[in-house]
């Protein structure tokens, strides 16, 4: 078999759409800290913002995942109706086929993948097994405690985590197949000036300290 690089596709578009509310999250959240925003109305309507967004940024990065193609039995029905980590397992079949050393997906990509199909089930389905494995996972990173929902952690940070992760699986993707990794955004552009930029680079500081945590 051999693929043509048409007929394996990795969703730049979705990427995009993902980082672009991460950003926004990160910027409502620094509005919402900003001492010129003092009543409760304006802080809680922030705040409603950042959940939005991130929100937004899971479903967005999922739905890349899902609309990522291969001309392979199950590829893409599978992560429609089921899990999306089932045909993802199946990329060292696609680097076979394009004369490429066969590779196997870590437990850490199979993690976040499960991460977000948990997500999904909580925010389309209000799924209790979801809920509870989401509690688990974050509550050992420290994103919550046994004292808070799940969606306290919907924010800026897991935001900025989901893009981080998801622009790391699909460069190891395209490694493995050759193909070119979707594209990144400048954060200077899509977030404020200053104090801004300084608040997205914590936030990505923080994503990758939350990524060391769950991985080891």
């Amino acid at each position: 078999m051999t693929i043509d690089s048409p007929e394996f596709v990795l969703p730049h578009l979705s990427f995009v759409d993902a980082q672009l509310h991460a950003s926004q999250a990160r910027r409502a959240a620094h509005h919402r800290e900003q001492p010129g925003v003092p009543t409760a109305l304006e802080r809680g309507l922030a705040g409603l913002c950042v959940a939005q967004c991130a929100q937004a940024t899971i479903e967005w990065a999922r739905w890349a995942f899902v609309t990522t193609r291969a001309p392979l039995p199950g590829w893409t029905e599978p992560a429609r109706r089921h899990r999306i980590v089932v045909p993802w397992r199946h990329l060292g079949r696609v680097a076979r086929a394009v004369g490429r050393p066969a590779v196997g997906i870590s437990d850490l990509h199979a993690t976040f993948l499960n991460d977000l199909d948990a997500w999904q089930q909580l925010i389309d389905y209000n799924s209790d097994d979801a809920e509870e494995y989401l509690r688990g996972r974050l509550i050992a990173v420290r994103l919550i405690d046994g004292r808070h929902c799940v969606t306290r952690a919907l924010g800026a940070d897991l935001a900025t985590t989901v893009v981080v992760h998801t622009g790391q699986l699909f460069d190891w993707a395209a490694t493995a197949t050759g193909l070119t990794t979707p594209p990144r955004l400048n954060p200077a552009r899509h977030s404020h000036q200053g104090a801004g930029q300084h608040d997205a680079a914590r936030a990505d500081r923080d994503a990758a300290t939350w990524m060391r945590a769950i991985s080891a």
